[in-house]
């Protein structure tokens, strides 16, 4: 059953009481909202100059906020609309796996120009200004306030879960979990990409990235991720037996070690890619014990799709 507003309450009022509580008690969401505005702002940074950035940079905050907030109404009215039916059977899935098919939920349930009747005042004047003063910005524009407004669509489903004190059960057996994530599930890497795996060994993982659906369709993969980790025993045996190894320093076999390969599609932001490349390695490092210098990171940028 739906968490309802009260009687003394409306829609509107329960969702700015919702979100000013967010903003100034929960520390959690204010840094990752921070972190968020920050991963879209970097991506006007090849087309806003930088003497424009401080002004463009608060306007688009204004814009984010508004949006944001416009996302939260939405999926407000849609839990509470009395032909909608959202059993906390659905709710029990995973957050990452609710975020990734809630894009396609929400853009049903308003059919016409969903870019169009999502847009605020605020976002409606931002494009208005930026498209005279900077080539290609509408299209870039118009994607982050989609994104947006279903990230605040997003956090209002998160509230419904806790509101109906809904779980997600976690795997009792760890044979389930690997190093980027469960593999039963989606480990989001930055708001609009996340990891899967794709095939596993007993001292290897491969994970697909995939972009999420509000920019792409289901399951477009951008990305791989091969994780192989290296025991001492085995790093001695390369030493002895491959010639590629056999004048190695002897410090390659003072540990374990990871050899961490990516294969990135050529379309992917520069910045975009290095931010993930060193978050999966900070990661890498932290689940497996492996100190970051002894993961040994190999990139490949291609240009074709990934068979998979």
């Amino acid at each position: 059953m739906a968490t309802t507003v009260t009687q003394n309450e409306t829609r509107q009022q329960f969702c700015e009481r919702k979100l000013k509580d967010h903003f100034n008690h929960n520390g959690d969401f204010k840094q990752e909202f921070a972190k968020t505005f920050n991963y879209y702002l970097n991506k006007f940074s090849d087309i806003v100059p930088k003497p424009d950035m401080e002004e463009f940079e608060s306007a688009l905050f204004e814009s984010f906020k508004s949006q944001y907030y416009q996302g939260y109404f939405i999926a407000r009215e849609f839990i509470e609309h009395e032909e909608t039916m959202i059993p906390n059977t659905w709710l029990e899935t995973s957050n990452s796996i609710i975020k990734e098919q809630l894009p396609e939920m929400i853009s049903e349930a308003m059919p016409n120009d969903f870019t169009e009747q999502i847009r605020t005042p605020l976002s409606s004047k931002l494009i208005s200004t930026a498209i005279q003063n900077y080539e290609n910005v509408r299209e870039l524009l118009n994607e982050v306030i989609v994104d947006v407004t279903l990230l605040g669509s997003y956090r209002a489903f998160l509230d419904e879960k806790i509101d109906r004190g809904v779980e997600t059960p976690l795997p009792s057996d760890t044979s389930y979990m690997g190093v980027l994530g469960a593999y039963n599930d989606l480990t989001f890497i930055d708001p609009q990409k996340y990891v899967t795996c794709v095939t596993r060994t007993v001292n290897s993982e491969n994970w697909g990235i995939f972009l999420w659906s509000s920019i792409g369709e289901f399951q477009t993969k951008v990305g791989e991720i091969i994780i192989q980790k290296l025991d001492v025993e085995t790093l001695k045996d390369m030493k002895d037996r491959f010639l590629l190894y056999q004048n190695a320093d002897d410090d390659m076999v003072n540990g374990e070690q990871v050899y961490l390969t990516f294969s990135i599609l050529q379309h992917m932001p520069e910045n975009e890619a290095v931010n993930l490349i060193e978050s999966v390695k900070q990661r890498v490092s932290s689940v497996t014990g492996v100190k970051e210098e002894r993961v040994i990171t190999t990139v490949n940028v291609i240009n074709n799709s990934f068979n998979y």
